[in-house]
């Protein structure tokens, strides 16, 4: 069963008693048997989906709930995708393959993660919903406009000490827009590392060029760093090009992106606000990471 006709089920069914979001009478994948052939591993699947329409009930926020699920869409395909053939597309650092029962173990702790994620609360509120309301808090005190959103991306990463366990991370970007100024973060992961590109664009007449890029901790305004103690002029400013249509009308929410800190804050409001900000060395093109 592929990620959308399982998600499909999941959403025309009601949770209860011993009812399983998985339909074991289907399963054709090898990740789809291995769950119904193993008590624990449907077990935690039905507590998993258990979990997730409890969630989904207790929202009545249209956006939200349309966000939790693109997330939960995005986590059955990420474990079908990372988790569902790890006997034959994976070894281990001592170089031999996983065993089915390892693979079985993964799997199982990757849909426990999950549920109680998705249990998750504080305050009386979910911890869901409690992210999403103060995207949604961060984002009104800009003009907003149809370059500001998020773009989500999660996979399953192996421990690098330890191909056994393998934990659940997202990335992404998120982007704020102040009449005709754009600024995003990029966050991408590479080597066990997250990296965070941040970059200005100013638009006009539905185009638009970026005025300067830079990684943060490293050569962005502020950073201890010798790039940083470099003039932050944009000396030769690219021509306007047009926006990719990837770029526009993004969801405005999105709790799996990482949540933002206060330098994150700071830096973006001084990116979209301050007339005399400057970004750093002049950028020759801008990419539009996933």
């Amino acid at each position: 069963m592929n990620s959308r006709i399982r998600l499909a089920s999941m959403l025309m069914v009601l949770v209860g008693g011993n009812t399983w979001a998985l339909d074991c009478t289907k399963a054709t994948s090898d990740l789809d048997r291995a769950i119904c052939a193993d008590r624990d591993l449907q077990a935690a699947d039905t507590a998993m989906s258990a979990a997730y329409f409890k969630l989904l009930r207790s929202i009545h926020d249209d956006e939200i709930r349309a966000s939790l699920v693109t997330s939960q869409r995005r986590w059955i395909k990420a474990r079908e995708d990372d988790l569902g053939d790890l006997m034959h597309a994976h070894e281990g650092r001592d170089g031999n393959a996983l065993t089915k029962r390892q693979q079985q173990a993964i799997v199982l702790e990757a849909t426990r993660e999950r549920a109680k994620k998705l249990s998750a609360s504080a305050n009386g509120q979910s911890s869901f919903a409690a992210t999403a309301l103060k995207q949604r808090q961060l984002a009104s005190a800009y003009s907003g406009g149809p370059l500001a959103g998020y773009r989500g991306s999660c996979s399953f990463i192996p421990d690098r000490n330890d191909w056994t366990h393998w934990g659940y991370d997202c990335f992404g970007s998120r982007t704020y827009q102040q009449g005709d100024r754009v600024c995003s973060e990029d966050i991408d992961f590479a080597s066990y590392n997250a990296v965070i590109t941040r970059t200005q664009y100013v638009v006009q007449n539905d185009r638009w060029r970026a005025t300067g890029s830079c990684e943060a901790g490293v050569s962005c305004p502020g950073d201890d760093s010798a790039a940083d103690r470099s003039p932050h002029r944009d000396d030769k400013p690219q021509a306007f090009s047009s926006i990719p249509r990837e770029s526009k009308n993004l969801p405005r929410i999105d709790p799996d992106v990482p949540y933002e800190d206060d330098d994150d804050r700071g830096w973006m409001r001084a990116c979209l606000t301050d007339p005399s900000f400057s970004m750093g060395k002049p950028v020759t093109k801008h990419s539009n990471n996933e």
